[in-house]
């Protein structure tokens, strides 16, 4: 199928002198289609003007905004910067920036593990907090998650999303490791938390957001190793176009090493090992703004930056970037002034190869409770020894079946078939060999069409 392309496009002049040719301009964009319109969006531009430049000079100047409306998927915002002039500077160097306001959610692992840990990280998050604050132009927001074990136990800086640095500042100087020194730590928590403040955030939609994750174990449920929860709380975020930066602490190794970079994978976030805490900085702020650079620049040059690069122009919405220019030249003395023409519109985005995105995990099951007790733990051969049971399954779930399973020191697996007895016991006779045994009891059940299994483990001694 043959496209028909019409781009529109707003012009300003700028002036390197006092006066402002600047204008606030709206243009429409659309795709012509065998005589049919399809509207892409609108874009305004608003540009100032630039400060004179008075011999040889390095400065960083405030262009202006560009604000857009897309009303389609994948429409692309294109910005061209054309000099017009004659040869009247001596350019060195010229690097357009293009930013969003950014929104940052850090969640931290409080727990008792993170104790090694947590006088490095805190001091790490302020050094932080004040590079992505310097190194974005556009405005820039924190909120501080700290999370434990339990649901009840997540804490969060007073006024949640916040440009108040004094306030998340004293917050992340007042966290410490308590508790639940064991693992696993419950992720999902944290992250369902920092999903909830950037919903409350009513300008989320048009801010870059990301979340820095922080733990040193894998991730759990109710302090049980699960990682379907701590899923599906990172595809909610990822889903919302939130980058997860993930920071691990400690050794690299799985299953939590695993865990932390799929976070990162399905975001678009980075990977970060930071074994005792700190020198992660660096692995956070890479690419804070979209950069081009064009070196030197003599008459006539142009380049196109073209922000589809960006994930939010790959949504409807409206989106606002401010744009600075920074540059190194030498005015020469009988030309003072000379002219650059922006330009902004909007095009159809050429669609990559379709790829079928990868399966989004279902909604996690309800929590099983099983119980197993063993009386007396320790036995002569010849005599009896009771094990009882206690599963605890909602009504939402289909059970299917349950099994004990007795593993001697040495030989095969004996196998106990209880069919659906979800609360029991059974007395055995304890046998040769002897030494220590294990007694496993697990429950099989189905939830949204999916099998899950639920179990149970002891031990006990044969004599």
């Amino acid at each position: 199928m043959k496209k028909k392309m019409l781009l529109i496009g707003a012009l300003v002049a700028t002036l390197l002198v006092s006066t402002v040719y600047g204008a606030f301009l709206t243009y429409k964009g659309f795709v012509e289609i065998y005589g049919t319109k399809y509207p892409l969006g609108i874009v305004e531009l608003d540009v100032g003007k630039l400060k004179p430049i008075e011999g040889l000079e390095a400065r960083e100047d405030y262009l202006g905004k560009i604000r857009v409306w897309t009303y389609s998927d994948h429409a692309e915002v294109v910005l061209q910067l054309v000099q017009l002039s004659q040869i009247v500077t001596n350019f060195r160097s010229f690097t357009v920036k293009v930013c969003l306001p950014l929104d940052v959610v850090l969640v931290v692992d409080i727990t008792g593990s993170m104790g090694p840990y947590m006088e490095p990280v805190k001091s790490e998050l302020l050094d932080l907090m004040w590079v992505l604050a310097t190194m974005n132009k556009c405005p820039v927001q924190f909120a501080v998650v700290g999370f434990k074990d339990y649901v009840g136990d997540t804490i969060v800086n007073p006024s949640g999303i916040t440009d108040d640095y004094d306030e998340v500042e004293t917050f992340i100087k007042g966290l410490t490791a308590v508790s639940g020194v064991g693992i696993p730590q419950s992720h999902y928590l944290g992250l369902l938390e920092a999903e909830r403040l950037f919903d409350d955030e009513p300008n989320s939609l048009v801010h870059d957001k990301i979340v820095v994750f922080i733990s040193d174990a894998e991730s759990g449920y109710n302090d049980k190793p699960d990682f379907s929860y701590a899923m599906h709380a990172a595809w909610g975020l990822a889903d919302k176009g939130v980058k997860i930066h993930s920071v691990l602490c400690g050794k690299d190794e799985n299953p939590e090493g695993a865990q932390l970079r799929y976070y990162a994978a399905i975001s678009g976030g980075n990977f970060v090992h930071a074994p005792d805490g700190s020198r992660f900085v660096p692995g956070v702020t890479s690419n804070p703004t979209w950069i081009v650079k064009l070196t030197p620049i003599t008459p006539f040059d142009s380049f196109r930056l073209r922000l589809a690069s960006s994930p939010p122009t790959e949504k409807k919405g409206y989106y606002e970037f401010g744009i600075w220019v920074d540059f190194f030249c030498k005015a020469v003395p009988w030309h003072e002034w000379f002219v650059t023409e922006l330009t902004a519109h909007l095009e159809k985005a050429e669609l990559p190869p379709y790829l079928p995105p990868p399966p989004i995990p279902g909604p996690p099951p309800p929590p099983i409770g099983v119980a197993l007790t063993i009386n007396p733990i320790e036995q002569d051969v010849g005599k009896d020894i009771i094990f009882s049971w206690v599963i605890t399954s909602p009504p939402e779930v289909t059970p299917v079946h349950v099994e004990l399973t007795l593993d001697p020191p040495v030989g095969a697996v004996i196998p106990f078939d209880e069919d659906l007895h979800l609360t029991g016991s059974r007395t055995w006779k304890a046998i040769l060999p002897a030494g220590e045994w294990t007694i496993t009891v697990t429950y099989t059940y189905i939830y949204s069409g999916t099998t899950y299994y639920a179990g149970a483990m002891g031990t006990f001694y044969v004599k």
